[in-house]
C-alpha cells in the first residue's frame, strides 16, 4: 500500500515538474538555454519513468526516458556553449 502511494506521488511530482518547466518556458521566464529548464525536465522524466514502469506502461516509460535524454542533451549542449 505505501509503495503504491509513494510511486504515485513520485509520478505526480514528475508531472508537476514537466508542467512547471513548460509554463516557465512559455512565459519567457526560462529559455531553452536555461539550465533549470533542462534539470526540471530530466527530473520529471526520471520520476515518470519510475511511475510508468511500476504501472507496466512501457510505451509511456520509453517516451519519458527519451524526453529525459533529450533534456540531458540540451543541458550539456548549452552548458558547453556557455563555457566557450
Amino acid at each position: 500500500m505505501w509503495q503504491e502511494i509513494t510511486i504515485q506521488g513520485i509520478g505526480w511530482v514528475g508531472t508537476v515538474l514537466f508542467i512547471y518547466a513548460y509554463i516557465q518556458l512559455n512565459r519567457g521566464v526560462w529559455t531553452v538555454k536555461t539550465p533549470r529548464y533542462h534539470v526540471y525536465n530530466i527530473l520529471g522524466s526520471i520520476f515518470l519513468v519510475i511511475n510508468t514502469v511500476w504501472d507496466y506502461s512501457y510505451a509511456a516509460a520509453m517516451a519519458n526516458l527519451f524526453w529525459g535524454f533529450i533534456a540531458l542533451y540540451g543541458l550539456l549542449k548549452f552548458r558547453k556553449e556557455a563555457k566557450a
